[in-house]
């Protein structure tokens, strides 16, 4: 017979009650993914967003600015229908690579006026702190990445994920998985080789890598990856600057 003391009882209790709150939280930020697409020439971008509230969704806007001008059709996606939506306010990338949209009220789904707006972050990501990124109804587990982190004052924050996720994902909201606050939004897919890149060869095989097939020449190589996301503080001075520009136009 197994004995379950006290404590072991309050542990596995408080163990479940931990995997109940964080299925909720992940419940909550997959319904407000959402994709978002721009169409002209004859080409369609699309990348991800999420959804704010009020109509509002928060994207990268270097996803639009290959468009002729924001003038061209702009549509929020999600299950599978398409709405209208109207560019707000942008930063400029790369160190500002943000975009707020907004669907007219009358167009909003009612599973997206019920889905629960995030909390942004209060504080950095520390490097090796468990993320995720929801893109759409995909989940992608990743870790804060050292590379490309900042160190002031005594601290060091991430500003990547270790993970390399494809273009497609770009704009997608990017959490922390202890308290699921927003932590950022996907910016850009960064590489860098490992070694003598004068060596075609060697950057032949680096490529190969990142491609996840074999060179075929028998050289063992490497490259550092990364995925760049706008961090909550710039999230958060955006979201006021947006709401100011909104107020005064």
């Amino acid at each position: 017979m197994i004995k379950l003391t006290i404590a072991t009882a309050l542990a596995a209790m408080a163990s479940l009650v931990s995997f109940a709150v964080y299925g909720q939280d992940l419940s909550n930020a997959l319904s407000r993914s959402v994709g978002v697409e721009i169409s002209y020439d004859f080409k369609t971008f699309s990348g991800g967003g999420v959804w704010l509230g009020n109509g509002e969704v928060l994207s990268a806007s270097h996803i639009f600015m290959d468009a002729k001008s924001l003038t061209d059709p702009i549509f929020v996606v999600t299950h599978g229908k398409k709405y209208k939506a109207t560019p707000i306010f942008h930063g400029n990338p790369p160190h500002n690579d943000l975009i707020l949209l907004k669907i007219d009220a009358a167009l909003v789904p009612d599973f997206l006026t019920k889905a629960p707006a995030p909390q942004v972050c209060d504080e950095f990501e520390p490097v090796g702190a468990q993320l995720y990124v929801t893109a759409r109804e995909v989940i992608y587990n990743t870790y804060a990445s050292p590379y490309g982190a900042v160190t002031y004052k005594g601290k060091t924050w991430a500003t990547s994920t270790t993970a390399m996720l494809s273009h497609g994902v770009s704009g997608s909201p990017v959490y922390d998985t202890e308290t699921s606050c927003l932590a950022g939004i996907v910016s850009l897919g960064e590489w860098r080789p490992i070694g003598n890149v004068a060596d075609p060869k060697r950057l032949e095989c680096e490529i190969a890598t990142l491609q996840l097939r074999d060179s075929g020449d028998g050289i063992t190589c490497a490259a550092e990856t990364k995925s760049v996301f706008m961090t909550a503080d710039v999230i958060r001075v955006f979201l006021k600057a947006a709401k100011e520009y909104q107020r005064t136009h």
